[in-house]
Order: structure tokens, then sequence, then C-alpha cells
């Protein structure tokens, strides 16, 4: 059962709200009273809790976004540190970032390879072919596979590289955006020439041995 004094105040300001004036019934003298809020009814009480709840989703904010900072630091570490070619793309397929691998390769900066500035270290007999793939590529979200001649700023030739990208998407299946590496095949081409020059080599040699067989046999006298 409330307090009578507590009683009484509710009766007021339930017929009277929380300010407003009373009738002395003996002496006819109009009283002026404020009812006084409880403190967690309060402007500042509000205030207060409103700006904590804020300073506190800022605080999660704040370490969220420090802790994805330090996570991708770490892993642009390790793409740095790759022995191959790493580079990302937007999802219309121009440069976002190349490693340090790349800049070495070709001697381009990050500066003069974003965009689509890369593809000034791409051979000339090489640039529409590949640029083609890989607008394909990016319309239709298929990975990249592809092998093209690339600019070796070391030595001022162009090296065989294989390009491989593929797309990283959101949860509704949207690119957003690309992820890839460039390998040297130059060795490897080599060897294919080679192995391909020598397979001529040794297919003329059969067919000239077998010329030489006939035309023996038709040079000799018969019986």
């Amino acid at each position: 059962m409330p307090h009578p004094a507590f009683a009484a105040v509710q009766e007021l300001e339930a017929e009277h709200g929380r300010d407003g004036f009373l009738t002395d019934h003996e002496t006819g003298d109009m009283l002026e009273f404020s009812v006084a809020p409880a403190f967690y009814q309060t402007y500042w009480f509000l205030a207060a809790c409103t700006a904590a709840f804020g300073a506190l989703l800022w605080a999660a904010y704040e370490f969220r976004t420090r802790q994805l900072q330090r996570d991708f630091q770490k892993l642009r570490g390790m793409i740095e540190t790759i022995p191959a070619m790493a580079w990302t793309a937007l999802p219309d397929g121009s440069n976002e970032f190349s490693n340090r691998r790349w800049a070495e390769f070709t001697g381009l900066s990050a500066e003069e390879t974003a965009g689509f500035g890369w593809t000034a270290a791409l051979h000339p007999d090489d640039l529409h072919s590949f640029s083609e793939k890989w607008r394909g590529s990016v319309a239709t979200g298929e990975p990249l596979e592809a092998e093209a001649r690339f600019r070796y700023a070391a030595s001022g030739d162009y090296r065989w590289l294989h390009a491989r990208g593929v797309p990283l998407r959101d949860t509704a299946g949207k690119i957003r955006r690309w992820d890839g590496i460039l390998t040297d095949i130059e060795d490897r081409k080599r060897s294919e020439h080679e192995r391909e020059r020598c397979g001529c080599s040794g297919r003329d040699a059969s067919n000239g041995k077998r010329a030489a067989r006939v035309r023996l046999k038709s040079d000799r006298p018969g019986p």
C-alpha cells in the first residue's frame, strides 16, 4: 500500500497535472503547487542516457575500424612479400592496387598503374587480345585466364606472364572487386618453343632420310 503522502501526490497529479493551483476551502486562498518528476523522467537523465548510448556505439565503431585496419595492413604486408605480382581491381576493371613485385617488374609506380595505366606495360601485339579477354571477364563475371607479354623493366624486353583474376562477391552476388595474380611463365614458353622447334627438325630429318632411301632404291640397277 503506498504511503499516504505519495498517494496524495498521485491524486493531485492525476487531477491537476504536475503544476497547478489548489483552493484552501477554509481561507479561500489559492495555493500553487508543482510536482517534481522522478529522476528517470527528467530531460537531463534522458539526455545523459542518449549520450552514453551514442558514446558506446562510437567506441564500438572505432574499435571495429581499428581492428579492420590492422587486419588490412597485415594482409597488405603479406601480399607485398609474395613472389607473384598481386593486384586488385574495381568492379569496372580499373586497377585499385598492385604490389611491390609488379612495380619492380614493370617499372610502373602505383600511380602510373592505377585505373587502366597498367596497359602501358603490355606488348603492343598482345594489347588488344588481352584487353578484350579482361573486358569479357568484367562484363560476365567469369574468372580471367590469359597469357600475354609484359615489359620487363630490368632488361627492356618483354616476358610472358600468366594472368588469373577472380571476382569477390557480396552476399547478394554483386561483384565488389577483383583479386588476381600475374605469374612469370617466360621459361615455360621458351621450353615449349624449343620442343616445337626440335619436333619440327626431327620430322624434317626423318622425311629427308626416307626421301634418300627412296632415291637409293630408284638408282639401283634392275635385275
